[in-house]
């Protein structure tokens, strides 16, 4: 009655807490305190505090989120919710099905890690849409797991292969059988680990490659090889004299576990030629010295040399392919003696003529 009549929460709040303790009593002194906190941060009071009463626990903490989904303005209130008894299983379910799209997201991991369960932290992770996929955010969220479980500091692992029950989970997507995510603290440590390991490859990603990935793409790889060849050959669209160490530091990371080094080098060495980075060919090759290509090198070249010819117009006189198809041959000293290597140099000559 004071709040309908008067507006004045603050006093509604000290008669709450002259009362005796009290079930009915606790759940209205939150509800005033929520409305409170509201018309601070907003100057808004969406409903009367009889109505907040009458509303449950649930639907509560469901208004309160929307309202700061909608406007981050009243961020600050979501610990208000954070503080009250028995609210935490009506917070973790909003946030499953309404955390896709919701910007609001990072910041109350941020700020209330402790009260998201391991199932919406991996989700926030891994889930179609998720709000946490870029490497900073996905790195608070694990670390979150970890703090549910008491683990204080967890290393990165030293590849990203997740234990197999939670790959299982995340690829699948099941994220509505609450049952399935009761993780002990050992497979939290480890899906912690891998976690931060794949992120770790994503920011080498984005560093060197430029590209625009998440974590799930990054988690996807894990033994799946057709995932680690479209992977590889988005690398390669750009390659350069630094490209080897950071391909090879994922092949450590078990992103292209399933590519040989010198598979690697071979592609590599066939996309420097083809981008016409010449310099960076020759030292891949001089580096490479003690080290295995997948195809012999002289090969390599040719089929380099082959595709731009066959790339290039027949009908017209811009020679720039045939030079590019001949610099090919030039750049790898192996190539020099190959019979392959003559071969394309004719086709060179005729595409002149």
């Amino acid at each position: 009655a004071v709040d309908a009549h008067t507006g004045r929460l603050d006093w509604a709040i000290r008669w709450l807490q002259a009362l005796p303790a009290h079930p009915q009593v606790a759940r209205a002194l939150r509800n005033a305190r929520i409305l409170d906190r509201l018309i601070g941060a907003a100057g808004m009071q969406p409903w009367t505090l009889a109505a907040a009463n009458a509303m449950g626990g649930a639907r509560v903490v469901a208004r309160v989120l929307e309202l700061a989904a909608a406007d981050p303005e009243l961020a600050p209130v979501l610990a208000e919710l954070r503080g009250a008894d028995g609210l935490r299983a009506a917070w973790n379910a909003w946030w499953l099905h309404n955390m896709v799209g919701c910007d609001l997201a990072p910041a109350a991991i941020e700020l209330h890690a402790a009260w998201f369960n391991d199932r919406v932290l991996l989700a926030t992770v891994y889930a179609v849409g998720a709000p946490c996929v870029d490497a900073a955010r996905a790195e608070a969220a694990l670390l979150a797991v970890a703090g549910n479980h008491g683990l204080h500091s967890v290393d990165r692992a030293a590849h990203i292969r997740m234990p197999e029950r939670l790959r299982a989970l995340i690829s699948a997507a099941d994220w509505a059988q609450p049952d399935q995510w009761l993780l002990s603290a050992d497979e939290a440590s480890q899906a912690v680990a891998a976690g931060l390991a794949q992120a770790q490859a994503l920011r080498t990603l984005s560093q060197h490659a430029q590209l625009d990935l998440d974590m799930p793409a990054i988690a996807q790889c894990q033994d799946c090889v057709p995932a680690q060849q479209r992977l590889l050959a988005r690398c390669l669209q750009s390659p350069g004299p630094e490209t080897l160490a950071w391909l090879l530091e994922l092949r450590e990371l078990q992103v292209f576990g399933a590519t040989a080094a010198d598979r690697i080098r071979s592609e590599l060495l066939r996309a420097l030629l083809l981008a016409g980075q010449l310099d960076a060919a020759r030292a891949l090759l001089a580096a490479s010295a003690d080290s295995a290509f997948a195809d012999p090198v002289a090969d390599t070249a040719c089929a380099a040399a082959r595709e731009l010819l066959d790339n290039a117009d027949s009908a017209s006189r811009d020679s720039a392919p045939v030079r590019a198809a001949l610099q090919c041959l030039d750049a790898v000293p192996a190539a020099a003696q190959s019979a392959a290597a003559q071969h394309e140099r004719l086709l060179a000559d005729a595409a002149h003529l």
